[in-house]
């Protein structure tokens, strides 16, 4: 195995023939690896807007153990320098020890116009992440320009954080759009008051949540955090949240010094069983 980059790094596709990684065990031996990447660690790439990039099936583990200034993850989708990737299937794989987070979708932090767009995560198995950086260590994450990204049927559990939505910063920097996070189980945070689904430092946030199952986090079941920026358009309905805040307080929703317009927030037909 690599001690330093990506052991596997999509940097070109094709226009009609899709890409699938499948059925690897990838071992990044706790050195500063990434397990699968697209256009990672910011490498020099033209535009992945072709066919279908599949990663599936897959078992990645000790990744991004060896030094917490390097950025490295267990899946990372992560254009820089104006480049956008779409059209990326990530399903069925176990992504676990890992220095941040498991999998998550990074259009870069150098130019507000890097996108990540349509995006399927589907059926993963997250566990044992933030081993290194624990503030980075959500299972799932969404940051910056991610656009029509659904994230459903994961399981995660026992990471620093749940499933992550937030951006570089909430000024100019747009944050994901038209999300959907639906069919997920979350539970097990392992960070202090650590929610189950955090949104924070983000602008124009446009994201559906519904039938997942949020329980026993360290912190809520669901945050908004008062850096959160922008008209919210947010609908949460459907989901059950069971005994979240283990760390005490914060209830099963917290919203945090709320000042973003919030006129779009539609909270209905969920089910809540608290401590």
């Amino acid at each position: 195995t690599s001690k330093k980059g990506t052991i596997i790094d999509f940097i070109a596709d094709h226009a009609t023939i899709e890409t699938v990684v499948t059925g690897f065990e990838l071992d990044g031996g706790n050195y500063e690896t990434t397990g699968v990447g697209m256009a990672w660690p910011k490498t020099p790439a033209s535009q992945l807007t072709g066919a279908t990039k599949r990663i599936q099936n897959c078992v990645i583990h000790n990744c991004g153990r060896g030094d917490q200034v390097e950025y490295h993850y267990g899946i990372v989708i992560g254009p820089w320098n104006h480049t956008t990737i779409s059209n990326v299937e990530i399903l069925n794989n176990t992504v676990y020890d890992i220095g941040r987070d498991g999998i998550v979708l990074y259009a870069g932090n150098d130019f507000p116009d890097n996108i990540v767009e349509n995006i399927l995560v589907r059926g993963n198995d997250i566990s044992a992440t933030g081993i290194l950086v624990s503030s980075a260590g959500g299972g799932i994450g969404a940051k910056n320009h991610v656009k029509n990204a659904i994230i459903e049927y994961n399981y995660v559990h026992n990471c620093p954080s749940g499933i992550k939505i937030n951006a570089y910063d909430n000024t100019t920097f747009s944050g994901p759009e038209n999300a959907t996070i639906r069919y997920n189980i979350v539970t097990g945070t392992t960070g202090s008051y650590a929610p189950g689904l955090y949104i924070f430092t983000i602008k124009d946030p446009s994201v559906i949540i519904y039938g997942n199952l949020i329980f026993q986090n360290n912190g809520p079941g669901v945050r908004f955090d008062n850096t959160v920026t922008g008209d919210v358009d947010v609908k949460l309905y459907n989901n059950i949240f069971y005994k979240n805040g283990l760390s005490g307080g914060s209830g099963e929703i917290y919203i945090n010094n709320f000042t973003a317009n919030s006129t779009n927030i539609e909270i209905k037909n969920n089910i809540f069983y608290t401590r």
